[in-house]
């Protein structure tokens, strides 16, 4: 479904056929979805809010829209077809428009009795009616000349003359430029239809946020089930105790059973989970290893664990314990950019001079191989005078994942 604040917007100034079809499919999505929810027990909050919305506002919206708009004609015309008899301003002019054929046909016969050569009859919107001669009949060959008296040539191309006279000038006044009058007509009908359509923005904004949520909250569950996710607890003493932690993504990527679950304990003097540490009080995790051994995945790991824990989500892992956290802030990979002007070192020192400004008790911070833009003794030295700085701050210390 796609976005329906975006849709809401553009109708505002223009009709798109995608934005009414996106707009009838959404309210009938959500008079469907009413339904659905209706028989819930218990009813939560955000259920209750959805059901609060006036269904027959989306009902009538609906049909607003299916009984205004040919959408299969619109499809292969790409662009907004009235349905019929919506207007009948519209039906009458298409039916003449439909009749042109035998009115070129009548009008071709007489204009060739008028000007004693074949004569075609065509009708070019906006030029309106034209009589068209091929133009061999006026070579210096031809055994036959035009007669062609209060004729006015208009046009020629390399086959044809194009001609007004009274008979066009007749037809340009009834039924005139029939197909200009019928798109005319239509954008009457379309205007009217984007006005009222503008006046359920209210409940369709309203709406779309609502299913929003629910939409989103559905896939959450749906992928605890099917994933085996724990509800997590919260604590406000900043300790992280998550055991057999596994990362969303990485997990799914690969055969069942064959990714291995890791547990983090990261704590602090104030922790009341001591029971559940397998190690002495920590507030910072080093991660030391080969390359491919997994230590990236493992901090990112953590950090999504955290996040989903808090966008309300249950988490990848058997039991997780997680402090309540203002901020994830993290250093990657930065590489060089001779637009900024700026080497990888460069970026990455950058980058831990806002954690070090900005971090505090209830932020989580992850280092991934800072330091290695320069000489190994520079390097280790760098990450050394970081954790120091972040491990002295008395009562504000971030817990720290390392690679």
């Amino acid at each position: 479904m796609k976005s329906m604040r975006a849709a809401c917007f553009r109708i505002k100034t223009e009709l798109l056929l995608a934005d009414l079809e996106s707009l009838a499919q959404f309210s009938y999505a959500v008079v469907k979805l009413h339904r659905l929810i209706n028989v819930m027990e218990p009813t939560p909050r955000l259920i209750q809010k959805f059901l609060a919305l006036d269904q027959s506002a989306f009902i009538d919206l609906g049909c607003l829209i299916t009984d205004t708009v040919n959408f299969e004609i619109s499809r292969n015309e790409e662009r907004v077809v009235v349905a019929k008899s919506v207007s009948s301003k519209v039906d009458e002019l298409r039916e003449q428009f439909g009749d042109l054929n035998t009115i070129l046909a009548e009008a071709s016969a007489e204009m060739e009795e008028m000007a004693a050569v074949p004569v075609i009859a065509v009708y070019f919107p906006q030029l309106g009616f034209l009589s068209s001669i091929d133009i061999a009949y006026f070579s210096s060959d031809a055994t036959i000349a035009p007669q062609l008296n209060d004729w006015e040539l208009e046009f020629q191309t390399d086959q044809q003359r194009y001609y007004k006279n009274m008979l066009t000038d007749a037809l340009d006044r009834s039924p005139g430029d029939v197909f200009t009058l019928v798109n005319d007509a239509e954008a009457e009908v379309c205007l009217e239809l984007q006005g009222k359509i503008c006046a359920y923005i209210p409940e369709i904004t309203r709406a779309a946020e609502l299913a929003a949520q629910i939409d989103c909250l559905q896939s959450l569950a749906t992928a605890a089930i099917a994933y085996g996710y724990c509800r997590p607890q919260f604590n406000n003493d900043g300790c992280y105790h998550i055991q057999q932690g596994r990362h969303p993504i990485m997990e799914s990527s690969v055969e069942k059973r064959q990714f291995i679950p890791n547990d983090i304990h990261l704590a602090g003097d104030e922790c009341v989970h001591r029971d559940q540490q397998l190690d002495s009080l920590q507030r910072t995790l080093v991660l030391l290893g080969p390359n491919g051994s997994g230590k990236s995945v493992l901090i990112k790991q953590v950090a999504l664990i955290v996040y989903l824990a808090h966008v309300g989500s249950f988490v990848p892992a058997t039991s997780a314990n997680i402090g309540l956290t203002e901020r994830i802030m993290a250093m990657g990979r930065a590489s060089e950019s001779l637009v900024r002007q700026q080497s990888a070192l460069s970026a990455d020192l950058q980058a831990v001079a806002g954690i070090l400004k900005h971090s505090g008790y209830k932020t989580m911070v992850l280092l991934d191989e800072f330091g290695r833009g320069t000489s190994p003794a520079d390097g280790i030295g760098l990450l050394c005078g970081v954790l120091t700085s972040l491990a002295l701050r008395s009562g504000l210390q971030p817990a720290c994942l390392v690679k």
